[in-house]
């Protein structure tokens, strides 16, 4: 099912919560892309750098969240039910490793898969965007039950933004 940029449902309306998703990532442009998951507390603050998923920390320290790479595509994996409690929400990012920004791409794509089916998906293109060089694509949090949000906000600072 195809969603829009600012969309917002609970998550197991689409899938079984139960079961491993996958959030997979990809952007079409000439920059770098970096993909991160953050797992944000109540606060919505890292308090715990393991998890803090990316391409130098693979996985969270019980691997309810593993990283995977391929080109400008990424994928997390995810198993819901196994975070810890201190984890409420999960903050997906791409950022730009070097010049240009977000306005310059040709396409990001976000989905949530499950058991190899496309569930959800967000696709954006350079013109949903200006001079960011860092944008929170989506997050996935708790409240009552699990929820997505598909933000696609960016942030002109980078990843060092994203982070304060």
């Amino acid at each position: 099912m195809n969603v829009q940029k600012g969309q917002r449902d609970k998550v197991e309306k689409y899938l079984n919560i139960n079961q491993e998703i996958e959030v997979v990532m990809n952007v079409s442009g000439t920059s770098v892309y970096d993909f991160t998951c953050f797992g944000l507390d109540s606060q919505s603050k890292l308090s715990d750098e393991a998890y803090m998923i990316f391409y130098n920390q693979e996985k969270s320290p019980n691997k309810e969240i593993c990283y995977k790479a391929s080109g400008n595509e990424t994928k997390f994996s995810i198993n819901l039910n196994k975070l810890p409690d201190k984890i409420q929400k999960l903050a997906f990012t791409v950022s730009i490793d070097g010049a240009g920004n977000m306005g310059m791409i040709a396409g990001h794509v976000v989905q949530i898969r499950q058991n190899n089916d496309t569930l959800l998906e967000l696709a954006l293109t350079g013109a949903d965007f200006h001079n960011e060089t860092a944008i929170i694509s989506m997050e996935i949090y708790k409240k009552d039950v699990w929820r997505f949000s598909m933000l696609a906000s960016g942030f002109n600072g980078g990843l060092g933004d994203l982070l304060r």
